[in-house]
């Protein structure tokens, strides 16, 4: 089985999760140092506070997740309450539940692609696009939201 993209991407999703990426950041760098105080925390007026960043990036997996193993239509979940829960029910659920919840995420996303090889990445998802865009979005929307974590971080220590 001919795997050589698959294993670039699942090193790619370790490096930016727990590895020694070139940005010399992750999640778990970022998420095991805050505390449940700071995670909920809104620096400022319309900000998103870290807890609702990773609820979004848990959300977003789980989603992508059922579309690969199910390859049942997309859910709206831009216009969905999940895309963006609010702080309050958040709490509810509470930082080290969400923590596990996106670890979760990741070691489903892990075992799903070890499961493929390349030539998987090229079928067309219900005729619209490749697996692999969809592959490389969850990659580069954790990139993303990464990049935004470690701005509210700064935000509320002021820095």
């Amino acid at each position: 089985m001919a795997n050589l993209l698959i294993q670039d991407y699942l090193r790619q999703l370790n490096l930016v999760y727990e590895g020694d990426p070139w940005i010399d950041e992750t999640f778990a760098k970022k998420l095991n140092g805050l505390s449940e105080e700071d995670a909920f925390r809104q620096p400022g007026p319309k900000i998103h506070s870290v807890a609702e960043v990773l609820s979004h990036l848990i959300e977003w997996r789980k989603e992508l997740i059922e579309r690969f193993e199910t390859g049942r239509p997309a859910f709206p979940l831009f216009d969905s309450e999940k895309n963006w829960y609010s702080n309050e029910i958040l709490k509810e659920r509470g930082w080290n539940q969400l923590k596990e919840d996106f670890a979760v995420t990741q070691r489903q996303l892990v075992l799903l692609w070890k499961s493929w090889d390349d030539q998987f990445l090229r079928k067309s998802y219900r005729n619209e696009y490749p697996y692999h865009h969809m592959v490389e979005g969850i990659v580069h929307h954790d990139l993303y939201h990464l990049g935004q974590i470690g701005l509210i971080i700064n935000m509320l220590s002021g820095k």
